[in-house]
């Protein structure tokens, strides 16, 4: 329980600002996380929340793979780029799977589902932004990223939790 409470404080700091849900089209993140409610954490939102950022990060880690330079120290450097990427999405992805089937009731399908279609809108605007400015980064493609950076020291803390509290289900286990 003590976990719970902690999952749900770190949750609360999504939260900064009361106001309504952001309308339903695709905008920026932080749009829809200043939307939500500050005193009460929303378990739903937050897994939304890491679903996108692992979407577009693994949107990204698979663009930067397909675009690397023949330079061998160049690619070299930016392998290592894009394996830091693909582990930030694998937590973004692991705590938003973990709230979703924990706390939203959501099915392994809905959750698949789900990062496919953001997957697949992440890609298409980077080729739109990649077309119309020659630059993957769109002002939401580079807004998420930045608040993926943001976000990413609480993530983690919230996965610590999700880990701890594991390892004490499995002790009570025993």
């Amino acid at each position: 329980m003590k976990y719970l409470v902690l999952l749900a404080s770190l949750l609360s700091a999504l939260c900064p600002a009361a106001g309504e849900r952001v309308a339903t089209r695709l905008g920026s993140l932080k749009e829809s996380v200043t939307a939500l409610r500050a005193e009460k954490p929303d378990f739903s939102e937050a897994a939304y929340v890491g679903a996108r950022l692992a979407a577009l990060l693994t949107t990204m880690q698979e663009h930067l793979e397909e675009t690397l330079p023949e330079d061998p120290e160049h690619k070299a450097g930016m392998l290592l780029i894009t394996k830091e990427i693909g582990e930030r999405a694998l937590l973004y992805f692991r705590v938003a799977a973990y709230l979703d089937l924990s706390f939203n009731q959501k099915s392994d399908a809905y959750i698949q589902e789900q990062r496919a279609q953001l997957v697949s809108f992440y890609g298409q605007e980077m080729v739109r932004g990649k077309q119309l400015n020659n630059s993957v980064m769109t002002p939401l493609v580079g807004e998420d990223m930045r608040f993926s950076r943001e976000l990413y020291p609480l993530y983690e803390k919230i996965w610590i939790s999700i880990e701890q509290l594991g390892g004490k289900d499995r002790r009570q286990a025993n």
